[in-house]
Formats: structure tokens, sequence, C-alpha cells
């Protein structure tokens, strides 16, 4: 078999290692340790999105054959997932949160390019691609409340659409992504199906099961590489991902490439002259050059950290404590989504950090009135802007959703280490808390 350059992406929503890969054909070796999300190329050029906050930013890095061409920093994005060229003056990029895509400009300056009027993540719009000139996105449906989808999960309300014109040309799917016009025929990532889905022109279907969430498609000769996710129900999980390679022709799975990381998101061909600039990355001046070449020593004897920032240990209760204020909202409704600036100071000893294995973040609760936990599992989480050292502060934006019915309910932010302990239930001056009456939209 040839040699190939199939380029990996693995995102920021899992505990082990993510960035950039490369498989060749024979072997997987790490590019670099930046999460990433979508990739697209254009005229020479590599695209590379990621997200820059929780729920809000996007950080584009652009490479040439030389390494990081530019770096654009978009605060008008909102969860960004996908990312496509349309020319050298034209990136598209999706907003989950929004609902929408945008158009981004070489200087960063961002344009509206589609949007549908929904609540916050109503659709979950996260793909794109290109078939004769025309842009298609894939999402999860077409609901009109917050996250209505996370309660119909495999329901097959997930739609492949024309995004100009809104004609859906892939129906029930559950949960889609990455969808491709390959060899006349549109082919799909059902997600929630475990499954790489081709659809015909006559509406004929094949399924071929790949073992795990498929995300990242590309066909290269008489092959189809996709990406394959372990499950995100735990920060904790510490398997990895796959690429499933399905055989163009027969439809069948034929080998699987197991990956170092677990959260898959985009599979793209490049040629030797780009992965030669993602190679490079930043290190175009003789100054990163010696910094990257300090790290390959490391590399060489066998010691290079796992990961270049702080790692959250379990933290003991009586390191648990924080001043938490905010201007909670005292209505809410259904389908909406509040966002309040919070102010956490930490008034323990310990370090919060919202790293893996055990991430410190802000979130919240609802309790009904008889002191009930309201909506458990669809609570948004906010990460730490940074790491909070002893006596340190930080303001930063939340996001807040409402419980899953209208009432008056209890809303108690505060924070939570994933698989340790709520900071509340430690003790309950680390909260802030407002009745709020949450009424139907």
């Amino acid at each position: 078999m040839e040699p190939i350059r199939l380029v990996i992406s693995s995102g920021h929503n899992r505990p082990d290692w993510s960035g950039l890969y490369q498989y060749d054909g024979s072997a997987v070796r790490v590019i670099d340790a930046f999460p990433s999300a979508g990739l697209t190329t254009s005229a020479g050029r590599l695209y590379r999105v990621s997200p820059l906050r929780q729920g809000d930013g996007a950080e584009v890095l652009v490479y040439d054959a030389l390494g990081v061409r530019s770096y654009l920093r978009i605060d008008d994005v909102g969860d960004p997932h996908d990312v496509l060229a349309l020319d050298e003056t034209r990136l598209l990029c999706v907003s989950s949160r929004d609902n929408a895509i945008v158009s981004i400009a070489p200087d960063g300056t961002v344009t509206p390019y589609w949007e549908m009027a929904a609540p916050v993540d109503a659709w979950h719009v996260n793909c794109l691609t290109r078939r004769d000139g025309r842009v298609f996105a894939s999402a999860f449906g077409r609901f009109d409340t917050f996250r209505g989808w996370h309660a119909r999960l495999g329901a097959g309300t997930g739609i492949v659409f024309d995004v100009e014109s809104g004609e859906v040309v892939v129906d029930g799917l559950s949960q889609p992504h990455t969808p491709r016009w390959i060899d006349d025929a549109w082919v799909v990532c059902n997600s929630y199906e475990r499954t790489v889905v081709r659809v015909e022109a006559n509406g004929h279907r094949f399924a071929v099961p790949v073992g795990g969430f498929s995300r990242g498609l590309c066909a290269i000769g008489d092959r189809i590489y996709a990406g394959v996710s372990t499950p995100r129900q735990s920060v904790h999980t510490a398997t990895a991902g796959w690429i499933s390679v399905v055989d163009r022709e027969r439809w069948v799975e034929i080998d699987r490439v197991p990956l170092p990381c677990g959260g898959i998101y985009d599979l793209i061909e490049v040629d030797e002259a780009l992965l030669h600039g993602l190679d490079a990355g930043f290190r175009v001046g003789c100054e990163r050059e010696r910094y990257f070449g300090q790290l390959a020593m490391f590399e060489q004897v066998g010691v290079t950290p796992q990961r270049v920032w702080a790692v959250a240990e379990p933290l003991p209760p009586a390191l648990c404590r924080v001043n938490v204020t905010a201007d909670l909202p005292a209505t809410l409704a259904l389908g909406d989504v509040a966002q309040v600036t919070c102010t956490v100071e930490n008034t323990g000893d310990g370090f919060l950090v919202s790293a893996a294995p055990y991430p410190v973040e802000v979130c919240y609760r609802w309790f009904d009135e008889a002191g009930d936990e309201v909506g458990a599992g669809t609570w948004l989480h906010t990460r730490l802007p940074r790491v909070l050292p002893p006596r340190d502060a930080a303001a930063f934006k939340v996001l807040i959703a409402p419980p899953p019915r209208a009432g008056r309910f209890t809303l108690r932010l505060t924070l939570l280490q994933e698989g340790v302990h709520w900071f509340d239930d430690v003790d309950p001056a680390n909260a802030v808390s407002r009745e709020v009456d949450v009424h139907a939209a």
C-alpha cells in the first residue's frame, strides 16, 4: 500500500492526550498536543479551529508549507465545531451554541452566513462540507428548545441539509457528523448508532458498524477512514479511540487502527508540503526552535509529560473552600439560557485546576420545593479561565440552562470536582443560591 498522509484531530473534551496525529498507512505519530476540532484545506493552506473559552470564542490557526502563518482569535463564535474554507478570503465556522454558521475574513472579521432563530444549541449544527459549489451541514435535529435533541437521542431526528436553500438531503440520522459526498452518494457518520452510513440517490442505505462514536471521514484510494471516539459519559475514561478502515467498494470494515487519544473530531488528507508545515508549527524562529528542541530531548529519554498544563488531583474537603458571587436571574424561561458573570475566589490552601483527570469546574444545581434535584445530567459546566492558587480570584461568564419543567426552584451555583465532590456538599458556604421562577417560553 502506498504511504498516505492522513491527519487526525483530537478535541478538547477528552482527559487524555489531544492534538494532531498523522497516520501513514502503517503507523500513527504525534504531530503536536494542541486540542483541535475541525480541519480544512484550501490553496496550499490548512485551517485548524479550537474552542477558546467555555462555550464562547474560537482560535483559528492557519498553516502553510513553512509552518503557522497566522493566528486568529474569534470572540463571536459559540462552541466552535467545524471549519470549511471557501476560498482565500472566506472561512466558514460553525457556532453550535448559536445555531449558526459565520464567515471569517483573513483579518478575523466575523459576518453572519447562516443562522436559525432558536434557543441555545437547539439544533446542534456541527459539521460542514461542500458539493458542487454548495455548502451542506449536519445537525442533530430541528428543535425549538434548549438542546431539544438531548431528550431524543437515537430517535432519528438528525439531518444533512443544504445551508442556502434549507433542503434536507438526508434525514433519519442519530447525532450525525461529517457528511461527505463520495462515489455519488452521501456518506455520514451516524454517531449515536456507531455506524458509517452510505445513502444513495435512490434512498438505499448501507450501514457499516464501527464500534464507537463515529466522527471524522476521509476517502483515500479504495478506502474510507472514519474516526471512532470512546464514550464520553465520564471524564475519567482512559481508553483510546481508533480509525475504522472501510473498503470503499465492498462497504465492509477491514481494519481498525488504534490511536493514542480518545476523542477524534476530524480526519483530512494533506500533501507533503502541508504536512511539513504542520510539523514545523510555531518553529519559525530560532528561540522557539530551541525551546521545542529542548522538549524533544525530554521525549528522546522517555520523560515527556503527557500534558503541558497542570493536572488536577482529588482535593480533600479541607481544601475545598471558595467564595462564589454571581447576579443570578430571578426568572428564566424554558428553552432559554442565562449568561451571568461569576466571581470565584479561592479561600482554601489548594490549587483549583480545570484539567483532567479530576477537573474543578463551575456548575449549578436545580432543586424543587421538596429539596430534590431536578434536571441532573443536563447542567452546563464552565471551566475556570486559569489555575486559581490560594487567595486568588477570577471573574468570568457562565451559562445556566433551566430545569426541564416550569415552576419555582432554587438555583445553586457552586464548584464541582468531577468524580470527587460538589463543593457545596462539603460546605454550603461554597455556593450562591437564589429562588427562580421558571416559566414557559
